[in-house]
């Protein structure tokens, strides 16, 4: 890996597979992060139990926060110094719970590097971000609320693309967020890495002005020196691959062939966007009027590509399976252009990245 800073979601990632995880032989692994207190949210512990058999057992399992009387644990520290701990996340706790180490003799000390199960830790709004409750109308706390899980995923979306040369508002406190609403909307489909070291390889220079909108549903994407003030919205049917029946009817996804694409390279996107002053507006549903879009519709294994131009004003442009759509500068304003993808090139695309893992993530466009 590079930078450690910028790639924590990448050391909680691939703890599953390297030395922590598969390559050294264990079953199962769990991605957690640091539990609030007060929070109605379980706790991660180690369980020690008796067999009938006679042998100890051990395995880390969840303590649900309704659970916690009976079990005599209260909500705050159980000991007066920093320990690593947390919520069990991202597997079912019955899961969990089947993975048990056995000992003929009782444990005492390091049992929990001997199990067959590891927990891997990040911090909290990279792992989860709860939303249990309906915020009321003037208070200023965000926690466990749509809102607040918004904006977990609008500070991780700036974290995300700030290293990539690309200029972002900066998102204040919560109550910035209760007075005016966030300052952008930023949604990435997960597929676009999901490290994010891959996904940063996507997306490279440009800027996302103070109340735009960026939305991209499609996992081949290519962004360079991209400005985009207003909303740019890019949706994709066919996001990671294309569906396929078998030989027993199901519908089988298969990854990487006849995906959309979409390729951005030196355009200017300049719209309306947002009615920022419209009233109806409910941002953790995305649920918002907008006054003007850029809208990028992909059927089946539909391609786009803009480079060189400036985008401005209301548009839509959609297109259809099997076909792609350029847009260059023309001589007296834009010039599209529609054709047929080569047959040749019907399943694999016309380009595409290559993924590699070696001492790094690499992505490189094919």
């Amino acid at each position: 890996m590079t930078e450690v800073g910028q790639n924590e979601n990448n050391v909680m990632i691939l703890g599953f597979t390297e030395h922590d995880g598969l390559m050294a032989g264990l079953k199962l692994g769990f991605a957690s992060c640091e539990r609030i207190s007060g929070a109605t949210e379980g706790i991660n512990v180690l369980m020690e139990k008796k067999s009938p058999d006679g042998n100890w057992e051990y395995g880390v399992t969840c303590i649900e926060y309704t659970e916690f009387d009976k079990f005599g644990i209260t909500d705050g520290s159980l000991v007066p110094k920093s320990v690593s701990g947390g919520r069990l996340e991202c597997t079912m706790q019955n899961i969990a719970d089947n993975y048990f180490n056995s000992y003929s003799n009782r444990c005492y000390n390091g049992v929990e590097d001997k199990l067959d199960t590891f927990i891997v830790y990040n911090e909290r709004r990279r792992v989860t971000s709860s939303a249990k409750k309906k915020r009321r109308h003037g208070y200023k706390s965000l926690r466990q609320t749509p809102d607040g899980a918004l904006l977990d995923i609008l500070r991780n979306a700036h974290d995300l693309l700030s290293p990539c040369d690309i200029k972002l508002p900066e998102i204040g406190a919560d109550g910035n967020y209760v007075d005016s609403g966030p300052p952008f909307l930023i949604l990435l489909h997960p597929a676009l890495g999901p490290l994010w070291e891959v996904t940063r390889q996507k997306f490279y220079g440009g800027s996302i002005s103070e109340g735009s909108e960026l939305q991209v549903e499609v996992a081949e994407f290519f962004w360079r020196n991209v400005q985009l003030n207003g909303s740019l919205v890019i949706i994709a049917e066919n996001v990671m691959g294309s569906m396929q029946i078998d030989e027993s009817g199901e519908p089988i996804l298969h990854h990487g062939q006849r995906c959309g694409r979409c390729k951005l390279q030196n355009v200017k996107v300049l719209n309306e966007g947002i009615d920022w002053r419209h009233g109806g507006n409910v941002y953790w549903k995305h649920d918002v009027q907008r006054s003007e879009v850029l809208q990028i519709i992909l059927h089946g294994n539909a391609e786009f590509e803009a480079t060189d131009v400036v985008l401005q004003g209301n548009h839509v442009f959609e297109v259809p399976d099997g076909y792609k759509l350029k847009i260059m500068p023309g001589s007296t304003g834009l010039a599209i252009q529609l054709d047929p993808i080569e047959q040749g090139m019907m399943e694999s695309g016309s380009w595409h990245w290559d993924y590699k893992i070696e001492g790094s993530t690499e992505v490189k466009p094919l």
